[in-house]
């Protein structure tokens, strides 16, 4: 299954991992899955180091470290096919950086893995 991890989801497996339902947390473990991350969550949680709103420092041997440890086989990066997926979209989400990964979701055929109800919403496989 390939699998785009949602911020928040990226940051309990990283840290919280309790906070994870434990059907998240098997497909994680499950190495038969393909995990992958955003640049768009990369981006996110640099900003919100910035502003003070997270408590750890993103460097980048940090998400290197971060990443291979979960098993996150590829860092997606944002095309303008992905850009151009958010005129077809709801604008259900405020959040652009949560719209973002629900494109990519839709581009990409993937499953969000996301606890956001509002993000549940979109035309996307979600799982939780």
């Amino acid at each position: 299954m390939s699998l785009l991890l949602d911020t928040h989801v990226l940051l309990w497996a990283i840290g919280k991992p309790d906070r994870l339902s434990p059907r998240v947390a098997n497909l994680i473990l499950d190495s038969n899955n393909e995990l992958s991350v955003s640049a768009v969550s990369l981006w996110e949680i640099m900003i919100k180091s910035q502003l003070g709103k997270l408590k750890i420092s993103p460097t980048p041997e940090y998400f290197e470290f971060q990443l291979a440890r979960l098993g996150v086989r590829r860092v997606l990066g944002i095309s303008p096919s992905h850009v151009y997926t958010l005129l077809k979209l709801p604008p259900i989400h405020k959040d652009p950086f949560d719209r973002l990964l629900a494109a990519q979701c839709v581009v990409e055929r993937m499953s969000l893995v996301t606890a956001d109800p509002v993000l549940q919403q979109y035309p996307i496989q979600s799982i939780w």
